[in-house]
């Protein structure tokens, strides 16, 4: 027996069905809440969806193989002459990728934009 605060979770949809429910959305007057909510998805996946049918990219994405951490090798190949500014406050940034980079405390700018030039050539 579910609650009501259980969701019965569905199986996974096809390209076909997101590609339909993606055409929906952008063909009709509706928000991205609206429709996403007729279909039982989040909006975050029916905007994940959008911009992987509009790359040509209709493979559902790939779960990690484990959930434990990883480092990626990282080469600079330049630096940037700019003076080096500190803020002390949360950073987050959400790439075109979807990848989402919280940064906590003191934050060397110029360093945190030569991560995220690295991590977004991954």
């Amino acid at each position: 027996m579910m609650t009501m605060t259980q969701k019965k979770r569905r199986s996974a949809r096809s390209a076909e069905e997101w590609a339909s429910i993606v055409g929906e959305w952008r063909t009709s007057q509706r928000t991205a809440e609206d429709v996403a909510a007729e279909h039982g998805v989040s909006r975050a996946s029916l905007y994940g969806w959008a911009a992987r049918l509009r790359r040509g990219d209709s493979s559902p994405p790939s779960p990690p193989a484990n959930r434990t951490s990883s480092f990626v090798g990282v080469k600079v190949v330049s630096t940037r002459p700019e003076p080096v500014v500190n803020t002390e406050a949360r950073v987050e940034l959400v790439t075109k990728t979807g990848r989402v980079l919280r940064v906590f405390g003191s934050v060397d700018v110029s360093a945190l934009l030569c991560v995220l030039e690295a991590a977004e050539a991954c």
